[in-house]
């Protein structure tokens, strides 16, 4: 046989072979990473819960610093600072976990966030229940699902789910889950399938006169307060009236970054629906703080939303005459932090914190019945 015969069945046979080494090692790789890992958890049979709230966190390369230092590791120092005094049980994520998007659920930029910025003495071992943004719908956000498999610290086993905890005088909290992106987007088969599953969750809830508080946890606010994102007008047409029907509590939401506190008044009369207009806006990093550092209400006085998008993602600047007829903004920052939520069967409390500050720089309490 000739040398350019020879070379061209070699090219063949290289042609051929090339598509299974390729799935031989994908596989070996998968079967290396997808190692069974024990999944964190935490036990709480009868006490009191206590966690941290953080959201838009995942930005490696932001356009601020602080004398070089990422701002998510800051708002990281801060939690663990605060949790050696005050420990935690685990920490939720309000979405837009990773900036840029991830290329992959193996992406270096996953492991740098989870397992070096948040590797701190006293955060590190606690369980995380996420949600997606969209930035995390950038790409493939299934690949955030997987990565169950390769965190023990990271729980998101679908796109919503519901959770709920055992907490003292044999009352329990419950936790809904959301996928914002499905919620916010057009009508779909999809979309209509959510809302069937959260009503269901809701009815059941609404019988159950041992869930003491409902919370609601989405990546999209009702309310904006931010040049970053004006209010979200399909869930304040849609989501809004069903979270209000069945008097949840409080409604957890990030995407605009910021830190809010907004109110809205349970009464027989749902409030009307109003869309956010145009118009000239008084916006500043400064803080808004009219009823002052700390305010307190009663169980079923109102549905509170707490918008959380501090976390380490650019900030925007917040505007306080940027709201609708729908909700009162009783507070509003724009500084880097997170929240702390504590739950008892007697009270809740959300207080907000910021990277200058070890003590809360607003908080409002909700009393039980």
């Amino acid at each position: 046989m000739r040398v350019k015969e020879q070379i061209i069945i070699l090219k063949i046979f290289i042609a051929i072979s090339i598509p299974f080494i390729a799935v031989i090692i994908a596989q070996l790789c998968t079967n290396t990473s997808y190692t069974e890992i024990s999944k964190l958890s935490f036990e709480n049979e009868h006490n009191p819960l206590r966690l941290h709230i953080i959201g838009d966190f995942g930005e490696l390369h932001p356009n601020t610093t602080y004398n070089s230092t990422l701002p998510v590791k800051l708002v990281a120092h801060l939690m663990d600072h605060r949790a050696k005094v005050y420990p935690i049980s685990f920490i939720i994520s309000l979405g837009d976990n990773f900036y840029p998007n991830l290329s992959s659920v193996f992406d270096p930029m996953a492991h740098t966030i989870m397992n070096e910025i948040f590797d701190l003495e006293s955060i590190k071992i606690k369980p995380w229940y996420l949600i997606l943004g969209n930035h995390d719908y950038q790409v493939d956000p299934y690949d955030q699902i997987e990565m169950n498999k390769l965190y023990a610290m990271w729980n998101l086993p679908d796109y919503y789910y519901n959770k709920t905890l055992k907490i003292d005088n044999g009352f329990f909290v419950s936790f809904i889950f959301l996928d914002g992106v499905v919620l916010e987007g057009s009508a779909s088969e999809r979309k209509t399938k959510h809302y069937e599953w959260l009503e269901k969750i809701l009815e059941d809830q609404a019988q159950d006169p041992t869930i003491k508080w409902k919370f609601v946890v989405n990546h999209m606010a009702f309310f904006s307060s931010s040049t970053g994102h004006a209010d979200s007008e399909p869930l304040k047409q849609e989501l809004f009236p069903l979270l209000y029907k069945y008097k949840i509590d409080i409604y957890f939401a990030g995407h605009s970054h910021v830190m809010s506190h907004f109110v809205t008044e349970y009464s027989s009369v749902e409030p009307n629906y109003t869309a956010l207009g145009k118009g000239n806006y008084d916006c500043s990093f400064s803080t808004y703080t009219p009823y002052g550092t700390s305010t307190n209400y009663n169980k079923g006085f109102a549905m509170h939303e707490v918008v959380q998008g501090c976390g380490g993602g650019d900030l925007n600047l917040m505007c306080t005459n940027k709201t609708t007829s729908m909700a009162n903004l009783i507070f509003n920052s724009a500084t880097y932090g997170y929240s702390e939520l504590y739950i008892s069967s007697q009270m809740v409390q959300v207080s907000y914190f910021n990277i200058f500050n070890s003590e809360p720089i607003y908080s409002f309490e909700i009393w039980g019945n």
